[in-house]
């Protein structure tokens, strides 16, 4: 907005928004998405809509960084749920397997870990047991 403010003052906002904000977005709501995502784990988990207990929700990355899970779940000290947030459109099996994939580092992982998936509109062709997924309108639901 800074490099707008002449434009904005001149009464020209709307047409600053729609030129130089709307455009960008997208960009910018990777982190604001993730956190709403996992205050949506939290409420779901404190009115007991999860198929696991969890007494923290956070996120996690190894010492590198070179693997990052979204949001995960605890029970204690062990890992019971881990998500992947995607501001994407849509998010499918790919997305899966690499959440898949990045579960196997976090120390004291449960052996029955349930997956949650998070797209802004569609998760596509997922029907496997253990994960749950959710779009912006079920979080807005």
């Amino acid at each position: 907005m800074y490099p707008n403010r002449a434009d904005i003052a001149r009464g020209l906002g709307r047409q600053v928004v729609d030129r130089s904000i709307l455009p960008n977005l997208s960009d910018h709501m990777g982190e604001p998405w993730e956190e709403i995502c996992r205050g949506f784990v939290r409420d779901e988990a404190t009115r007991g809509r999860l198929p696991v207990r969890l007494s923290r929700v956070g996120r996690w990355w190894n010492t590198d960084h070179s693997t990052e899970i979204d949001v995960v779940g605890m029970n204690g000290r062990r890992v019971v749920l881990a998500g992947s947030v995607k501001w994407s459109k849509r998010v499918g099996r790919s997305e899966l397997d690499r959440l898949r994939r990045a579960t196997e580092s976090p120390p004291n992982r449960s052996e029955d870990l349930h997956l949650v998936l998070f797209a802004r509109e569609t998760v596509e062709d997922i029907d496997d047991h253990d994960v749950s997924t959710y779009t912006a309108a079920d979080l807005c639901a």
